[in-house]
């Protein structure tokens, strides 16, 4: 088995990747297109990325192929993929993700037998906050050394008053009201503020 990757930015590291593409190269994802058996997301949103699956991409896979988005739903457009199920470009799919939050009834989707769908859930890691605090002590420091950040955003990252329709504004598209925001328990997905114990986290 053969595993390529491709990131707008170099990838470092990761000995067991055969071949590594980087946007910043000048690379594309064609070529990761035309022989993957497994196409597998797990990009971040932005404008750049918003349908970077589409119709034309589609096009260019591996006859067969199976597509597996774990990252974000609008990745992908969701007319484009179901057409390229239908009509066996696709082999199948694995989505966890979808670009309107929760799927409607209505979509095809669910009737697909070769489309396998998981909820979008994050799993209630004990170690989360505490690597989160890790990352602000060392930004604090680079700060105070004058040493560029951890985990800065990109100008790619956010959303441009010219194509809001794309990245972030995308992601945070709600059919909920506050009121049904309000009345969801987050404390099942986010764990009990302020613990101490990780098992309040299992």
């Amino acid at each position: 088995m053969k595993i390529i990757a491709y990131n707008r930015s170099p990838i470092q590291g990761l000995d067991y990747i055969d071949q590594k593409l980087s946007g910043k190269n000048g690379d594309s994802i064609e070529p990761l297109l035309r022989q993957s058996d497994f196409i597998i997301l797990t990009i971040a949103l932005t404008d750049e990325t918003y349908h970077m699956l589409n119709k034309e991409t589609f096009r260019q896979v591996k006859p067969g192929a199976f597509l597996v988005n774990m990252a974000r739903g609008g990745l992908v457009c969701t007319e484009d993929l179901i057409d390229a199920l239908q009509n066996g470009t696709l082999s199948g799919a694995g989505l966890d993700v979808f670009e309107e939050q929760p799927l409607s009834p209505d979509s095809p989707l669910w009737h697909m037998p070769t489309v396998y769908i998981t909820p979008h859930c994050t799993p209630q890691v004990p170690d989360r906050q505490a690597a989160t605090i890790v990352i602000i002590r060392e930004n604090a420091r680079r700060f105070e050394a004058g040493e560029p950040l951890m985990n800065q955003m990109r100008p790619s990252d956010a959303v441009t008053g010219q194509k809001a329709e794309g990245g972030w504004a995308r992601m945070m598209n709600s059919s909920l009201t506050k009121e049904q925001i309000a009345a969801m328990p987050l404390e099942k997905y986010l764990g009990v503020r302020g613990w101490t114990d990780p098992k309040e986290w299992i």
